[in-house]
């Protein structure tokens, strides 16, 4: 699998206020674990606007979601902007920040 970024990884940390909007960016990242879906509540980093603005080309009225998915033995995070998907970097289990791998335990 190709992603946007090999390293570093993202810091991802959970969010303290909880669900809400960055501009056109859902900071509820989709996690699919299982078959279910859980929603996680992160900070989005603001290098990721940046990337929308700059390299994806992304339409500020265009609506982002974040997703965490599995893939065989990794977790990739993605960004999706209307029809287009960009996987942006992968985890192993044990890299995955505390947020996810509580939310993954859960689910499984």
């Amino acid at each position: 699998m190709t992603t946007v970024f090999e390293t570093p990884q993202a810091h991802l940390l959970p969010d303290p206020e909880g669900p809400r909007r960055y501009g056109n960016v859902d900071n509820l990242v989709d996690v699919a674990i299982g078959g279910r879906v859980r929603q996680v509540p992160i900070a989005v980093p603001t290098f990721l606007f940046t990337f929308m603005r700059d390299v994806a080309k992304i339409d500020r009225q265009t609506d982002v979601t974040l997703a965490l998915d599995r893939m065989g033995d990794r977790f990739v995070f993605s960004l999706l902007a209307g029809d287009d998907l960009y996987d942006l970097w992968d985890y192993s289990y044990k890299g995955l920040p505390d947020c996810f791998r509580n939310e993954i335990s859960v689910g499984a």
